[in-house]
């Protein structure tokens, strides 16, 4: 890295080690030295604005999600009595509807189970 100018940053940088449960405890723990920057493994990391976690559910970047799409949701209920229908739609769509189609691919093949929480949002928003 050194050679090309650049330096490692300990803040940003995460490891993640992606194993199913039965054998992430033969894994252990795992330390990976860059640059002289030793790196421990993270239970989740952040790319792209998507949160990864080790078992690849996705759980805490739906939460994430969900938890932001209400606050939006909440703050727009609390205008919407002086907002006209349409300047409500865009609200919605700007702050909502973004928010819910970023990256969605990776929540393809997830149980509905998990997608239920982002379909709530998806109804909820629908009612205002």
């Amino acid at each position: 890295m050194a050679t090309n100018l650049l330096k490692l940053n300990n803040n940003k940088t995460d490891l993640m080690v992606v194993a199913p449960p039965s054998l992430s405890k033969e894994v252990g723990d795992i330390l990976l030295n860059v640059d002289g920057c030793t790196i421990r493994p993270s239970q989740e990391v952040r790319n792209l604005g998507v949160i990864l976690d080790c078992n690849l559910s996705l759980q805490a970047h739906i939460s994430n999600a969900t938890k932001s799409a209400f606050f939006h949701l909440k703050n727009i209920c609390r205008l919407r009595p002086s907002l006209s229908d349409s300047v409500a739609e865009t609200l919605i769509h700007a702050f909502i509807s973004s928010l819910l189609d970023y990256c969605n691919g990776v929540l393809y093949s997830l149980p509905t189970e998990a997608l239920d929480r982002l379909q709530h949002v998806q109804n909820y928003m629908s009612k205002i």
